[in-house]
């Protein structure tokens, strides 16, 4: 009876060091390394065009202009671009008039988050490692019960 139930809590914790392992990847999926940051149209400047820019029209359209593959001349912004209508989108020229720009986003590294994720995931490491050498666990087994 001892032995079976020390074979349960074996098993216990080998599922609860998968589960660890699999939160940091959790956590990257949520916060990740970069972020949507709201611009202006004055930001639209070409030290700016090393990242993916997202534009909202006026009329509801929705754009995605590729890093370095847009420019802005005379008050109107130009790209090859894809736009996304539904679930396909083409690719074309587009020309987009500043004024009628209602949103523009661009991707750029979260500092906070990636710290906050680098110490989470070093801590789960710890605790995993911790747990995994537990004197309970020598030689991968319950020891000699």
């Amino acid at each position: 009876m001892r032995l079976r139930a020390y074979k349960i809590l074996e098993v216990i914790v080998k599922k609860q060091l998968f589960i660890a392992l699999l939160v940091p990847w959790f956590l990257f999926y949520l916060t990740g390394c970069y972020s949507m940051y709201d611009i202006t149209k004055e930001d639209l400047t070409p030290k700016n065009y090393d990242s993916d820019l997202h534009i909202i029209t006026n009329t509801g359209g929705s754009y995605l202009f590729k890093a370095n593959n847009y420019r802005v001349r005379n008050d109107t912004l130009f790209s090859f671009t894809n736009k996304i209508i539904g679930d396909s989108g083409t690719t074309t020229l587009t020309k987009i008039p500043l004024k009628d720009i209602s949103a523009l986003q661009t991707e750029k590294i979260n500092t906070g988050s990636t710290v906050i994720l680098i110490a989470l995931v070093a801590f789960i490491a710890i605790a995993v490692f911790e747990t995994a050498t537990h004197p309970i666990f020598e030689g991968g087994s319950l020891g000699s019960f």
